[in-house]
């Protein structure tokens, strides 16, 4: 029974997943560009926050990260960190260096 419940959570949170990184893979074709292989929102500050108000007021779970050059290196070193970014649904730099 246990080994059942576990499955279907695990099920229940790969299907949330996959719908997570459906919203994503639409956002990052209108404001998304890569750099150093980074994938980085193109917003303005105000554009940033007017986007995550939106998110906030539909009941959109939204994860924001802020790039820097120390968390570049890290997602060059550890794929888990890579994985991480790539699926936050707003990716900002933090205008550090």
């Amino acid at each position: 029974m246990q080994d059942e419940c576990v499955s279907a959570i695990a099920c229940k949170r790969g299907a949330e997943m996959d719908d997570r990184m459906e919203v994503v893979r639409e956002y990052m074709n209108e404001h998304r560009v890569s750099f150093m292989g980074v994938p980085i929102d193109a917003l303005t500050l105000e554009q940033t926050v007017q986007h995550i108000i939106a998110r906030i007021e539909g009941g959109v779970s939204t994860q924001h990260v802020a790039i820097n050059p120390g968390k570049i290196i890290r997602m060059m070193e550890d794929k888990e960190i890579r994985d991480i970014v790539h699926r936050c649904e707003v990716i900002s730099t933090d205008g550090v260096g």
